[in-house]
């Protein structure tokens, strides 16, 4: 069973230094008016900081307008998270597959990054092997 109101969350990442407050946010309903679902796209430029509950409350006002209140401080928040492994591929060279292994296992915490509360976030994925 789904929420009673799901926002479905995409950062764009830019290259530009800063996205302004009032053209980083923009919200679709997706043609369905009574499911509760709605489409949140927040554009940031390199040097933003990715807190994504400040960029639901930037959406909040357009998200009233669609009849939806956001209430940040009890948000649940879901990440895609991928891991990947070492594969046998011969294609791809060992050291290639081990350095590309080791960036992706010093990736920042995306928990973190993106400001999101331990308590109320949940990360599902996949592994994948190189």
């Amino acid at each position: 069973m789904l929420h009673e109101h799901v926002v479905i969350l995409r950062i764009v990442n830019e290259d530009v230094p800063h996205i302004r407050h009032v053209d980083r946010i923009s919200v679709d309903d997706l043609g369905h008016e009574d499911d509760g679902i709605f489409a949140v796209s927040v554009r940031l430029g390199f040097n933003d900081d990715q807190d994504i509950p400040k960029a639901l409350r930037l959406a909040a006002p357009q998200l009233v307008e669609s009849e939806m209140k956001v209430d940040v401080a009890q948000a649940r928040y879901f990440l895609s998270a991928i891991t990947v492994h070492r594969g046998v591929r011969p294609e791809l060279p060992r050291w290639r597959q081990a350095l590309f292994v080791a960036m992706a296992h010093n990736a920042a915490n995306r928990v973190r990054v993106f400001h999101l509360p331990p308590d109320r976030t949940v990360a599902m994925g996949a592994h994948v092997d190189l």
